[in-house]
C-alpha cells in the first residue's frame, strides 16, 4: 500500500487495484508507477490519495468486471478494445505512447530464417501465431487473415511454440527483451527483420460511475506530460530504452495491420502523446 501523510479532516482519494497473476508482478511495475506519479501530480488540485492493492485471484476479464461494478476495485489497465470502452471510462492518455502496437516475433531457431523472409501479410499467413484468447491483438491478427491459436495460459503459449504447435508468438517490442531472458523462452529466438504495427493504446480504465477519478488521473498525466516528467520516466525504463534502441537503429520491414474496430478514445488524444518513428528523437 502506498500512501502520503494526510490530515484527518481531509477528503482522500482511495484507488484500489488488483493484478491477475501474482507470479508476474514485475510486468505491472510501469503502470503502477505511473498511477502513483499521476495521483501525486494532481495533489494540489485534488488533494491526498491512497493506493491499495486488493488480493483477488481472478482473470483479467473478472478484474475488469469488478472495476466496472466499482464496489471492490477502482482501476485497471491494459490495451483497449471497443467493448472495454463501452463498459468502462477510459482515461484518454496512452501510457506506452502506442509502443505496445509494435510487435516482433518470438520463434524457434528452425523457423527464424523463413519468418525473416516475410515481406507482406500474405507471406505471414502461411505461419500460425499464438495469442491470448481474450487479447485485443488476437482479433487484429485474425482480421488481417493471419491464423491464430489461442490460450488463456501465458506460460503455456511459450510451451506451444517450443513444442511446434504454433510458429511464432508476436510480442510487444517493449516486452520481448525481458521475456527472452526468462526461462519460459528457453530455446526460442527473435525475428528482428519484421515488425508488425497497429494502434496499441494502453490505458487506465475506471468505472463509468467514477468520473472524478478519471478526471484526476487525466489531469495528473497531462501535468506530467507538460512538465517533461512523463517523457523522462518513459525513456528511463529499461523496457522502453531497449524498444526505442531497436526501432531507431535496427533495419526491419514494417507491416501495418488494419484494425477491425474503431476506438472512440483515439479522437481525444493529441498527436503529441503518441510515438512514431518520425519523431522518436526528441
Amino acid at each position: 500500500m502506498l500512501a502520503r501523510p494526510v490530515l484527518a479532516q481531509e477528503s482522500i482519494t482511495v484507488v484500489r487495484y488488483a493484478i491477475d497473476n501474482p507470479d508476474f508482478t514485475k510486468r505491472y511495475d510501469y503502470p503502477l508507477a505511473l498511477l502513483e506519479m499521476a495521483l501525486e501530480a494532481s495533489v494540489p488540485a485534488y488533494g491526498p490519495y491512497r493506493i491499495e492493492r486488493v488480493s483477488f485471484l481472478a482473470s483479467q476479464q473478472r478484474l475488469r468486471n469488478l472495476v466496472e461494478e466499482g464496489e471492490h476495485l477502482d482501476i485497471t489497465f491494459g490495451m483497449s478494445r471497443p467493448e472495454i470502452e463501452s463498459r468502462m471510462r477510459v482515461v484518454p492518455f496512452p501510457l506506452m505512447k502506442g509502443l505496445l502496437g509494435y510487435r516482433v516475433m518470438l520463434t524457434r531457431p528452425d523457423l527464424r530464417s523463413q519468418l525473416e523472409d516475410v515481406h507482406n501479410l500474405a507471406d505471414l499467413s502461411r505461419f500460425v501465431a499464438v495469442q491470448g484468447d481474450q487479447w485485443t491483438d488476437t482479433r487484429i491478427l485474425q482480421a488481417n487473415g493471419l491464423p491464430v491459436e489461442t490460450s488463456s495460459d501465458y506460460p503455456g503459449m511459450f510451451r506451444m511454440l517450443q513444442a511446434g504447435r504454433v510458429d511464432y508468438f508476436p510480442r510487444s517490442i517493449a516486452e520481448v527483451w525481458a521475456e527472452l531472458e526468462d526461462p519460459l523462452a528457453r530455446g526460442l529466438t527473435l525475428n528482428q527483420k519484421v515488425v508488425l504495427r497497429y494502434p496499441g493504446p494502453f490505458y487506465f480504465f475506471v468505472s463509468r460511475n467514477n468520473p472524478e477519478l478519471a478526471e484526476r488521473l487525466h489531469a495528473g498525466l497531462m501535468t506530467l506530460h507538460r512538465s517533461g516528467q512523463f517523457e523522462a520516466f518513459f525513456r528511463s525504463r529499461m523496457e522502453t530504452r531497449n524498444a526505442l534502441a531497436f526501432l531507431e537503429t535496427q533495419e526491419y520491414r514494417l507491416l501495418d495491420l488494419a484494425t477491425p474496430f474503431d476506438l472512440p478514445s483515439l479522437e481525444q488524444i493529441p498527436d503529441s502523446l503518441w510515438l512514431s518513428p518520425e519523431h522518436m528523437e526528441q
